[in-house]
């Protein structure tokens, strides 16, 4: 469930009744206890669609989170209806989870190499928890659950005010990977769960300020020439060249979120309708370039994509090129090893390796474009709205479910057309809009059809 979500986004453009049947799949295996498990017959571990896996922070809340995204890019209150028990349940299992401290404690993630589920609470799974609680409230007020719609707003209200106080680091300016420790850390792409809440136009999951301090110290901590590493802080450095530690591997999950995240931050600040300078979007898109740029140039390695590239030895010359970027594959029990070297059969943990290359991390470049196009969807509202990054002329990609099309403007601004490639979209009057600029009329639209206002 976790590793499908950060690839699911094609699917759900191009093929979505696939994604739905999958969707389906975990629902009907849902534990009796509402958790949703992480996988349908994977790993050797079970017959194929049967559910089985960990018990972890990021497949009960993205179940809930894709409940919520199916439903607004529909307006299928069928499905809803269908759904709901499965979805109510599942809330039930995350409130629970989270009553002691009003975080999830002690759950294993999709970073597991990083065994957080060591420490009590963790950023990344406390952004998830806020933000499964928003999605959760917003479905239930769609079907009429007061209850369970009073018991997240609650839930988000305790997890806003645990987060200030058990992972805010004040000193710092950012969010601690991790409570409970002696030392704290920065882990990259602990704001996940913000990039997704954004894209869903779910809002901020903590205060704006902190969390582009956040972004900011991920950079200034974490970032390499290929990309950010994914946990600093937790160990002394090393003597180099010494490098082989889970901790210093680049996750490539990191970079295009924190991209993602900056660009969604900088238009709030900005305020809607106002197109930001290029340069502060060029900034923001920087460390996803960073890391396109070394898969493909350095690399030239486009479709070889993995799960993890490694982040380099310290203390040697950055213009090394034998200090990180290349792909990082292999584990032989609990080390981590790059993919040139062998995966040593005296290594004395005697364990079978395995490798990333099952991961999509990379796959949430996609919600690139939703940042740079600044789309919002509601067809269960009958919304469709943009507040692109860019000034006119432009012409940028329109994505929602089973909906491909474009948006474009002339160099004078003073019209928008809206033109569907795939799939079809129908929006009552005043449904679609640009910088709060809506279309008057009604929008009915197929294949090769377009609407200018």
């Amino acid at each position: 469930m976790h590793n499908d979500y950060q690839r699911h986004l094609p699917y759900l453009w191009a093929a979505p009744r696939f994604e739905l049947s999958k969707f389906h799949a975990y629902a009907r295996g849902q534990a009796a206890n509402g958790h949703i498990d992480e996988y349908l017959g994977s790993f050797g571990l079970g017959p194929v669609d049967a559910a089985g896996g960990r018990v972890m922070a990021d497949t009960t809340t993205l179940f809930v989170v894709e409940a919520y995204e199916f439903y607004i890019n529909t307006g299928d209150l069928e499905f809803l209806h269908d759904l709901y028990p499965a979805v109510k349940s599942a809330m039930a299992w995350l409130v629970e989870r989270a009553k002691g401290v009003g975080l999830p404690q002690h759950l294993v993630c999709t970073y597991d190499i990083l065994a957080l589920e060591r420490y009590p609470t963790t950023t990344y799974n406390a952004m998830l928890h806020l933000l499964a609680m928003r999605a959760g409230a917003e479905l239930a007020a769609a079907v009429g659950d007061a209850d369970t719609g009073a018991a997240a707003g609650a839930a988000f209200t305790r997890g806003q005010a645990a987060t200030e106080a058990l992972l805010w680091n004040s000193s710092g300016a950012y969010l601690r990977a991790y409570s409970g420790a002696v030392h704290d850390a920065v882990m990259s792409d602990a704001l996940y769960g913000q990039v997704i809440a954004s894209h869903h136009g779910l809002g901020l999951l903590y205060n704006a300020s902190a969390l582009r301090a956040h972004l900011a110290a991920e950079l200034r901590v974490t970032a390499t020439p290929w990309g950010l590493t994914t946990l600093v802080g937790r160990r002394a450095k090393p003597a180099p060249p010494a490098f082989d530690s889970q901790d210093d591997a680049i996750w490539l999950q990191a970079a295009p979120d924190n991209s993602a995240a900056a660009l969604r931050l900088a238009r709030e600040a900005a305020g809607a309708g106002a197109p930001l300078a290029p340069a502060a979007v060029a900034a923001a898109l920087e460390p996803a370039r960073w890391q396109l740029a070394n898969q493909r140039d350095r690399l030239a390695d486009l479709w070889n994509y993995r799960g993890l590239n490694s982040g380099g030895a310290w203390g040697g010359p950055l213009s090394d090129p034998t200090q990180g970027g290349y792909p990082y594959l292999v584990r032989c029990g609990s080390t981590f090893a790059p993919a040139l070297r062998a995966c040593a059969p005296s290594h004395p943990a005697h364990r079978p390796c395995a490798q990333t290359d099952h991961y999509g991390f990379t796959m949430v470049d996609f919600y690139l474009l939703g940042a740079l196009t600044g789309q919002r969807t509601n067809v269960a509202a009958g919304l469709l709205s943009f507040d692109p990054v860019y000034a006119c002329p432009f012409s940028l990609p329109v994505l929602l479910q089973g909906v491909e099309g474009t948006l474009s403007c002339g160099a004078d601004g003073a019209q928008h057309t809206l033109a569907l490639a795939f799939g079809r979209l129908a929006l009552p009057a005043g449904g679609v809009s640009v910088a709060g600029r809506a279309c008057a009329a009604a929008v009915r639209l197929g294949p090769g059809e377009s609407v200018t206002w």
